[in-house]
C-alpha cells in the first residue's frame, strides 16, 4: 500500500508488556506499508551500568532507564519530515553500538512497553494502542524466547512493573487490543487501525 506523505507525519504509538507482540505487529506493518518508519524505545536505553539494581541484577523495566529527551527530539524531527540519527543499542552488551540514519516515512510507528507513560512523547502521537495479555501468556511467550529469565524474576520484577505502569497506559490508550491470540488474530484487530491513521 502506497501512501502520500503529509506533514506533520502521523504517529502511531504501540505499547504493551514484554512479549505482547509489539515487534511482530511492527514487522507486519512494514510489510503492509513499506515506507512506514519504526522507532523502538529500546534503542534509547541508558547504559546498563546506570540502571537500578534489584536482587543483584540490573532492573531493565523502569522509566528512569531511558533517555526520553532524545526519543522525543527524534520523533519531533521525523514528524516534520526530517531524517534523524537513532541509537543502535545492544541489550546483550548493555550499551550503544552506534547510530542509524532513519528517514521519515508516510507513517511513524513508535513502539515500546512505556511509550504511553511519558506525556511529552505521548503528546506527539495521533493514535495510541495498547496490547494486553494475561500473566501466564506473557510468561509462556517470554520464557519461550529467553529461558534465562527465571519465574521468580518474571513475577517479582517484569510482571510487577507491568501491573504498575500498564494501568496508566491502558487509561490513556485510544484502543486496547486483547493480544492473547496468535499473530494473525492480533494483526486482524490492528490492521484497520493502521489503515485509518
Amino acid at each position: 500500500m502506497n501512501r502520500v506523505k503529509r506533514l506533520p507525519v502521523p504517529v502511531l504509538g504501540l505499547a504493551g508488556p514484554s512479549a505482547s507482540g509489539k515487534s511482530t505487529l511492527a514487522r507486519h506493518s512494514q510489510l503492509e506499508i513499506p515506507d512506514l518508519t519504526v522507532i523502538k524505545l529500546d534503542n534509547f536505553y541508558k547504559e546498563r551500568t546506570e540502571f537500578p539494581v534489584l536482587n543483584g541484577r540490573p532492573n531493565w523495566e523502569l522509566p528512569i532507564n531511558f533517555r526520553w529527551d532524545e526519543i522525543v527530539k527524534c520523533l519531533q524531527e521525523l514528524r516534520e519530515g526530517r531524517s534523524v540519527f537513532v541509537p543502535v543499542y545492544s541489550k546483550r552488551e548493555g550499551r550503544r553500538l552506534g547510530l542509524d540514519l532513519i528517514c521519515p516515512g508516510s507513517i511513524i510507528l513508535v513502539e515500546g512497553f512505556l511509550v504511553l507513560n511519558y506525556a511529552p512523547l505521548r503528546d506527539l502521537m495521533d493514535r495510541k494502542i495498547f496490547l494486553r495479555v494475561a500473566r501466564e501468556t506473557q510468561w509462556i511467550r517470554r520464557n519461550g524466547r529467553d529461558n534465562s529469565v527465571e519465574r521468580h524474576y518474571f513475577d517479582s520484577v517484569i510482571w510487577r512493573t507491568y501491573r504498575k505502569f500498564g494501568r496508566l497506559a491502558i487509561e490513556v490508550a485510544d484502543c486496547v487490543i486483547e493480544a492473547e491470540g496468535n499473530e494473525e488474530e492480533v494483526w486482524r484487530q490492528f490492521k484497520p487501525i493502521l489503515e485509518s491513521i
